[in-house]
């Protein structure tokens, strides 16, 4: 028969156990949606660059009709 305290022994270790486990399933998920921010910033970034460019042309256009 096992006593009290090994009883709580275990109950806390697994205890331990299942939030060591959704730790690790919410960093992981936290990592995901990390990378997906990053992406979207880049993405948003290359846009931005893209639309700069589209605007000195037509700048440089406007002048060269002027």
């Amino acid at each position: 028969m096992s006593s009290p305290s090994h009883h709580s022994s275990e109950s806390d270790r697994e205890s331990i156990k299942s939030l060591l486990k959704q730790l690790a399933q919410d960093f992981l998920s936290l990592s995901y949606r990390q990378l997906q921010y990053e992406t979207q910033l880049k993405e948003r970034d290359e846009h931005f660059a893209l639309m700069k460019e589209e605007l000195k042309v037509i700048k440089e256009r406007d002048e060269y009709n002027k």
